[in-house]
């Protein structure tokens, strides 16, 4: 129940000037910001008072900060006392929400999953069709390979299902 609080209220961290400098990026317009405040939830951002910063409320962009990039959404805005504006950010793609989120694979629930670079699949597809062309009755007959992989393949079934029937007692 505490730590539940305690993340709720994130604790900001205050920035030197020197390491405050980053952009903001919403749509096609980039802007340079100035960034005042962190925490693991958002940032604070200062904002020149050249830039309306009331459009990009409820905005998503991206903010680039020492050298990283934050997917941000723009949650409230406050005017300053010079004419700036205080722009509260989101994060979206959160850590600690991932590391929450992500599930627990075990080795009984898990199983692969491959995309479509994966290099297995590249690969597995080439030696199904080096086995398919061995195996055919015309090429593999002139090449004197699909009596010996036919009958091998069936020696592999015929043997898997005897042992099956050995161990199930049938």
């Amino acid at each position: 129940m505490n730590e539940t609080q305690d993340r709720a209220k994130a604790y900001s961290f205050d920035l030197q000037a020197d390491q405050s400098h980053g952009s903001l990026r919403i749509g096609n317009v980039q802007s340079p910001v100035t960034v005042k405040q962190f925490s693991w939830s958002g940032y604070t951002i200062e904002v020149p008072s050249s830039i309306s910063s009331k459009r990009w409320l409820g905005k998503c962009g991206s903010l680039s900060f020492q050298g990283n990039q934050y997917a941000v959404n723009c949650k409230s805005h406050e005017v300053q006392t010079d004419g700036k504006f205080l722009l509260q950010l989101e994060r979206i793609d959160n850590d600690a929400a991932k590391s929450r989120n992500r599930k627990k694979k075990s080795a009984l629930t898990g199983s692969i999953s491959l995309t479509s670079k994966d290099p297995v699949l590249g690969i597995a597809g080439w030696l199904s069709l080096v086995a398919l062309f061995l195996i055919l009755p015309g090429w593999g007959e002139n090449w004197g390979t699909s009596k010996y992989l036919s009958d091998g393949i069936y020696s592999i079934v015929s043997n898997g299902s005897q042992a099956c029937r050995n161990i199930l007692g049938r």
